[in-house]
């Protein structure tokens, strides 16, 4: 597992888990591109004000955050709030065993889990055992970085279920392709196209990207499951596009707005299962 992997319990310092979070993180700037800035930008974000110098100090272990600026922390980096200050990984919760209609208007009161029932699989998986071995560890990397965000998780065969604050976070995941085995070399296993650089299409409710840190390289999954209507437009195509003004790719969910929400899908999953995806 990835804790277990890194040393990250609670004899580990605040310095060690706040380098190693940075470090896991998909969307940091390197430590010397504005890494300060960068951080104080983003608690910002999560309503905290802090200054660059102030972040300067947590990086060179000279101070430590408490409180409300911890929290704030935690979320800029897309972890646990508990595990960032103590060490202690948050104990996994059951997801919710029972469905509920996934059209409710208010989601986020609720527990439940969505349909995967008419989840397409690709007709064409991988018999090479070393790709099966690959992609069978990765996906217990994506259970641990779910955790690792502070998300209760369980694992079921196929699916990860995860919970957020004893509530349902949108979903029963599935993992359905690989889409891309490292930064830069990006590879097709949707049926209808299994390599080259065309845009990948799929009607869907929700879409989630999650990087996990596997043994050999970095591999990019695809996970999509029936979610609440406000995500997006129902079963309207997302596509993903290499370019544009990232070198990762884009990628495109059409909202019921009217208006496209482009983000990287690289990023923290959070932004895409947020019920208002950033424009």
């Amino acid at each position: 597992m990835f804790f277990a992997t890194h040393n990250l319990g609670s004899d580990s310092t605040f310095h060690q888990r706040l380098m190693a979070s940075y470090d896991a993180s998909s969307d940091t700037p390197s430590k010397v591109h504005g890494r300060n800035v960068w951080m104080a930008d983003r608690m910002r974000e999560h309503g905290v004000v802090v200054s660059p110098e102030s972040v300067r100090k947590w990086f060179a272990g000279l101070t430590q955050p408490r409180g409300d600026t911890m929290v704030a922390l935690a979320q800029a980096l897309g972890v646990s709030a508990e595990w960032l200050e103590t060490g202690v990984v948050p104990a996994a919760k059951p997801a919710p065993s029972s469905r509920t209609d996934p059209s409710s208007p208010d989601p986020a009161d609720i527990e439940r889990l969505f349909d995967t029932d008419d989840i397409l699989w690709d007709d064409e998986p991988s018999q090479d055992p070393e790709a099966v071995h690959q992609e069978t560890v990765a996906a217990g990397y994506v259970a641990a970085r779910l955790m690792f965000a502070g998300a209760g998780v369980q694992v079921a065969r196929d699916r990860v279920l995860f919970s957020v604050d004893g509530k349902a976070r949108e979903v029963a995941v599935v993992l359905l392709h690989k889409v891309v085995d490292r930064p830069g070399a990006w590879v097709g296993r949707l049926p209808a196209d299994r390599s080259g650089f065309p845009p990948i299409e799929k009607p869907f409710d929700l879409m989630m990207l999650v990087l996990p840190r596997g043994p050999a390289r970095p591999m990019l999954y695809a996970m999509i499951a029936k979610a609440a209507h406000f995500i997006g437009e129902p079963h309207a195509p997302f596509t993903v596009i290499q370019g544009g003004k990232s070198e990762w790719p884009t990628l495109t969910i059409p909202l019921i707005s009217g208006k496209d929400a482009e983000m990287n899908p690289i990023a923290d999953f959070s932004k895409i299962v947020s019920p208002r995806p950033p424009l």
